[in-house]
């Protein structure tokens, strides 16, 4: 495969050698004195091998590019004869043509997800406010994490949420017998750890906090800006930008839902009041 680029902004796939040796301006050999090269127009990895248009070399190979030269031509150069016989200024030109390829790639990925955006919309808006109702169910959880809780209860709730720790445990008193075999085998731990009950969606208790940012930032305002934004006239920075936003999307809904099924879990009656009843163990790790 080839893709080969006639002006920098648009790219057309040429699938055989037949394809590149056939074009008005191509030559099958140059001499590396007397051309300079102008611009890379094309990548491509094809089968057979076909030999390097620099006619000092020869050499047969599936994996170059096509270049214009001063004047027009065009020419295959290997991957490594473009480097070693021009050096900085091949990679100068590669690095422009990348540039350019990517720059298409972006603007092809934005303007797709643009054509779905009120899909999108329509999906994020019963996400937040809709049957799922993430933005209720933040507020409600924040507030069990902030005022609902005595502060030993939070920082316990905390430390579960971070080791992925659904587990409540009681500190039962070993009797001495027990406490002189565990100590003859180098324990000297006095209470054994009784699992008593277990946690609903505890990781909740600190992941939360991330769905402010992504139902009120990346949820919302992002995806105004994304809709109006035009791809043709981005910087190449602001196109790098909003094509990785595009492309984290959906794992970003996904993360979102994921979020408010674990705080709908964590705010389920039963919990509240599990954690509430053994508010004491809840240190036991």
């Amino acid at each position: 495969m080839i893709i080969v680029s006639e002006d920098g902004k648009s790219f057309v796939e040429i699938s055989c050698w037949e394809d590149i040796i056939t074009r008005p301006k191509y030559e099958s050999k140059v001499d590396k004195e007397q051309v300079k090269l102008k611009a890379i127009i094309g990548k491509y990895y094809l089968s057979p091998k076909h030999p390097c248009g620099i006619s000092s070399c020869g050499t047969a190979h599936n994996k170059g590019f096509l270049v214009v030269c001063q004047g027009g031509i065009e020419t295959n150069i290997g991957d490594d004869c473009g480097r070693n016989i021009f050096g900085v200024d091949f990679k100068t030109l590669e690095n422009q043509f990348n540039q350019d390829m990517n720059i298409q790639r972006y603007r092809e990925k934005i303007k797709t997800y643009q054509s779905r955006i009120e899909s999108y919309i329509e999906n994020i808006e019963n996400l937040k406010n809709g049957d799922i109702g993430g933005i209720a169910t933040y507020e409600k959880i924040k507030w069990f994490m902030t005022k609902g809780f005595e502060t030993k209860t939070l920082h316990a709730l905390e430390r579960k949420a971070k080791l992925k720790d659904n587990r409540i445990f009681e500190l039962q008193k070993m009797d001495n017998r027990d406490i002189e075999l565990a100590r003859e085998s180098g324990n000297y731990e006095t209470h054994n750890k009784v699992e008593i009950g277990l946690l609903m969606g505890i990781t909740a208790a600190i992941d939360y906090k991330k769905l402010k940012t992504l139902l009120q930032v990346h949820l919302s305002e992002e995806v105004d800006k994304f809709k109006s934004i035009d791809a043709d006239t981005l910087s190449y920075k602001d196109l790098q930008f909003w094509h990785n936003w595009a492309n984290r999307l959906d794992k970003r809904i996904a993360q979102a839902k994921e979020i408010i099924g674990e705080c709908k879990s964590f705010l389920n009656d039963k919990n509240i009041s599990t954690i509430r009843s053994y508010k004491t163990h809840l240190g036991n790790i």
